[in-house]
């Protein structure tokens, strides 16, 4: 087996490749909920991308976060991914512990969003701080008075810069088994997407959420219609999204529902493409270039069509006056 290529000066070389060097990159996760929040569907693709070759069903994209909570991930940096999880399986734990109830979707989105800030501590500490004889805590309480000011905004500029390219689509039941999605990881707070009823992350994502929002525009996907439907839809949007970079066409799926129901799994996403490639996907209509031709205005038609827009407009002004008396 011939490994792919990679050139380790892009990095300098203090630093290690990581696994999205080597192409391991996560590029879509689209989840959505359905049957009154009852159920959700979560659709992945399974690529990895090696720069000048790619293959797919490679990577399987979700995984269990607690009792009733499911993630999918999308980023560069997914090395980091196992001990995100483990610590927030582990807050989550010593909660449950505490306080008894089932954490609610605010606790968990939290829990993932503290492991997140832990990991990212420990790279600063690793790659800028240590060397330097701080920790995240010491340098905010003391670098100032420790350090030179030149000595001090340099590793400040340092610390910006590290950063970890993941975020995390959290999906799951609350006490009540209600179905809800959110988003964590990166530097903004977690999100919640559950009264819009779906969410995508990842590479793919805006033409994903295109797609899902044309459809939600229609009342093709909703809270509230069946498994069936809300499964063709975010297969469609997925499909939708393999024009963007290192998007696979193979497609992965699965529908959780809350204790004891666990979770299907979707058999084949062929037969879905056939039916979209065959009925679904956007295509041109007949006798287009008939069509279209009239609304193209040419230099030679623009007279004509400018006498044909004034005259339109008399026989309105016309009929406005002449209303009744």
């Amino acid at each position: 087996m011939i490994l792919p290529s990679y050139d380790f000066s892009r990095r300098g070389i203090d630093k290690n490749p990581r696994l999205a060097d080597w192409g391991f990159n996560v590029t879509i996760c689209i989840g959505a909920l359905c049957e009154n929040r009852d159920k959700i569907v979560l659709i992945s693709d399974s690529k990895v991308s090696f720069g000048d070759f790619s293959t797919d069903m490679a990577v399987l994209k979700m995984d269990v976060l607690f009792s009733r909570w499911i993630t999918l991930f999308a980023g560069e940096d997914t090395e980091h991914i196992p001990f995100i999880l483990e610590r927030t399986h582990s807050l989550l734990s010593a909660l449950r512990r505490r306080k008894v109830a089932i954490p609610t979707p605010a606790q968990v989105a939290n829990a993932l969003q503290r492991a997140y800030q832990e990991r990212l501590d420990e790279q600063i500490e690793a790659t800028v701080l240590r060397r330097y004889g701080f920790t995240v805590s010491s340098f905010n309480r003391d670098g100032k008075k420790r350090c030179t000011a030149s000595v001090y905004n340099g590793l400040c500029s340092k610390i910006a810069n590290v950063k970890l390219s993941l975020k995390f689509l959290l999906a799951g039941f609350d006490a009540k088994n209600k179905g809800y999605l959110l988003v964590g990881g990166g530097e903004e707070a977690p999100t919640d997407y559950s009264k819009l009823g779906f969410w995508a992350i990842g590479t793919g994502a805006d033409s994903a959420l295109s797609s899902l929002t044309y459809h939600r525009q229609r009342q093709h996907i909703s809270s509230s219609v069946s498994v069936e439907q809300c499964l063709y839809v975010t297969c469609a949007s997925k499909f939708m999204s393999e024009s963007a970079r290192d998007v696979g066409r193979w497609t992965s799926g699965c529908v959780i529902g809350p204790p004891p129901a666990g979770f299907d799994t979707l058999l084949s996403h062929h037969p879905i493409r056939k039916i979209w490639e065959e009925e679904g996907a956007p295509r041109l209509p007949k006798n287009l270039e008939a069509r279209m031709k009239p609304l193209i205005v040419t230099p030679e038609r623009a007279g004509e069509v400018a006498q044909e827009a004034l005259d339109y407009f008399k026989r309105l002004d016309s009929q406005t006056s002449e209303g009744p008396q």
